[in-house]
């Protein structure tokens, strides 16, 4: 695997400009056209569609640039699949790009069925009978459109928004700016699924965006991956050979003080489980042992929810008073089922202030921050993992994710530390600018509890060693994973927070199934 302290090449989240330039710099190194790279395109949406979409006919919208030339290939290579296909060209061909050109001609060689629209013929839905069974197809606009859509074709995506059938949309839904992630509104086509050239278009991965988005999947065409060692971006996407590429393997002679040392300063009278979560996740994590500092009324039930941990007992019955923090600690999360009571408050304030072992902050530690405006208590270097409201309560208000976004990588940035934003798509902003949105996740993760989790997984590699930043972007990834495991086995949702932290070993193997070998 390497060296896995090196700073790793994450996919990169280029501009569309950005995306240009790595096309021309593909056909320019690899000798390939821009035709080549449409007929790519098109095959690996061709695959897509014939080996897991189920349709009676396909409708293919393409406007006249090199969106709609992928939709000519993509229609030709339908056709001679045996596949009932229709094409409508939106826009005036004298403007057309010459690869446009080269695709109507060979479509026309075979003999697909083609439909001109126009101001002065617009579309008629009435005129073709399609259904629920069938598939339409947006090839309007790609990547290059730079301004919202205007004229007839508003009406155009309005009727086809309006078809009672499964819209795919091809690299981005038309109407749709790439690079905004502010909302965007106006004539943009709401597909069931966006099937994104490369590399996800930033506006994709934003929540006000979802219903034009609708399931996000990426094709790969063949841009050259010289690129990205050359060419800056500090948006990064974390996916699976990303998490392959920072896991570590295991010496076989390896102890449990090697794998890490975990204080856990959590639990409160009424709240004794998120420390449970917390602390069980660690465990499936892989970190060597677990020391949880609670209130003594937590003492039986953490004893008996999990024994593995070992348990430091605060004088304080209900809360936690004071933290004495053990010998060969190498990290520590502070905050699940904390509460608020005053002497925890002074605990906080005075333990942040004389101590600087790695740490993840989570839940009411970051309420008691945010609430009482302690943020320049939070030392350098920690990892804080607030859901949108502790965020907002802490930082101030946001209208949406853009503003989020802009916010959370200031703060980052100002108080050098590491963000760690709990959403759909779970987004994290690191002090040196850079900013990663991790592609793992399932709704079905929306319960109690399961931050509890994360933040255990998170300081279960900090204490293993792991940089801050892997031990961010990895813990974030290996979380998501053990969910969308918890969809597939037990069902899409009603799991818990405790089956997450169950099938965090799974999450693990699947990454890398010989990591036994060492």
């Amino acid at each position: 695997m390497g060296n896995w302290l090196l700073d790793r090449i994450r996919m990169k989240l280029y501009t569309t400009a950005q995306i240009r330039k790595w096309e021309e710099y593909t056909m320019l190194n690899g000798r390939i056209s821009t035709i080549e790279l449409m007929e790519n395109a098109a095959m690996a949406i061709y695959e897509y569609i014939t080996h897991r979409e189920f349709f009676s006919e396909v409708f293919i919208f393409c406007g006249t640039g090199n969106n709609g030339g992928d939709g000519l290939c993509l229609a030709r290579l339908l056709q001679r699949n045996g596949d009932r296909v229709t094409v409508f060209v939106a826009g005036d061909q004298k403007k057309a790009t010459e690869n446009f050109h080269v695709n109507m001609q060979r479509l026309v060689d075979d003999d697909v069925r083609v439909v001109f629209l126009s101001q002065e013929n617009p579309f008629d839905p009435e005129a073709y009978e399609i259904d629920t069974f069938d598939l339409v197809i947006d090839c309007l606009f790609g990547h290059g459109l730079n301004r919202p859509i205007v004229g007839w074709m508003t009406e155009l995506i309005t009727q086809i928004n309006n078809l009672d059938a499964r819209i795919l949309a091809v690299d981005l839904p038309s109407g749709l700016l790439g690079d905004e992630i502010a909302p965007q509104s106006g004539a943009i086509i709401k597909a069931d699924l966006t099937l994104s050239i490369e590399i996800p278009k930033r506006s994709l991965l934003i929540r006000e965006h979802k219903d034009y988005v609708g399931q996000l999947e990426n094709v790969a065409i063949g841009l050259s991956p010289e690129f990205s060692a050359t060419e800056a971006c500090d948006w990064n996407w974390y996916d699976s050979s990303n998490a392959l590429s920072d896991l570590r393997t295991r010496n076989f002679y390896t102890h449990k003080y090697e794998q890490g040392h975990l204080l856990l300063v959590a639990g409160s009278r009424g709240k004794m489980g998120a420390a449970v979560l917390c602390a069980t996740a660690a465990m499936r994590t892989g970190v060597g042992l677990v020391t949880a500092h609670i209130p003594s009324c937590g003492y039986e039930i953490m004893q008996n929810s999990l024994p593995e941990a070992v348990c430091s007992i605060d004088e304080n019955h209900a809360n936690i008073s004071q933290v004495t923090i053990p010998p060969k600690t190498q990290a520590m999360v502070i905050g699940p089922g904390l509460g608020q009571a005053p002497e925890t408050v002074l605990m906080l304030r005075k333990l942040l202030r004389e101590t600087s072992i790695p740490m993840v902050l989570d839940a009411d530690a970051l309420n008691i921050l945010g609430s009482r405006e302690f943020l320049d208590g939070i030392p350098e270097g920690a990892i804080i993992t607030p859901h949108t409201g502790e965020f907002e309560r802490m930082f101030g208000t946001c209208n949406n994710t853009a503003e989020r976004i802009t916010k959370m990588r200031e703060m980052a940035a100002q108080k050098k530390i590491t963000i760690v934003l709990k959403e759909a798509r779970t987004m994290i902003a690191h002090p040196d600018g850079r900013f990663t949105i991790s592609n793992s996740g399932h709704n079905g993760m929306a319960t109690a509890g399961s931050g509890d989790v994360l933040a255990g997984v998170i300081g279960a590699l900090l204490a293993g060693g792991y940089p801050t930043r892997i031990a961010a972007e990895l813990g974030v990834w290996l979380h998501g994973e053990a969910g969308i495991l918890c969809s597939m086995d037990i069902g899409p949702f009603g799991y818990l927070a405790s089956d997450i932290a169950f099938y965090l070993p799974q999450a693990i193997q699947s990454i890398h199934p010989d990591l036994n070998i060492g």
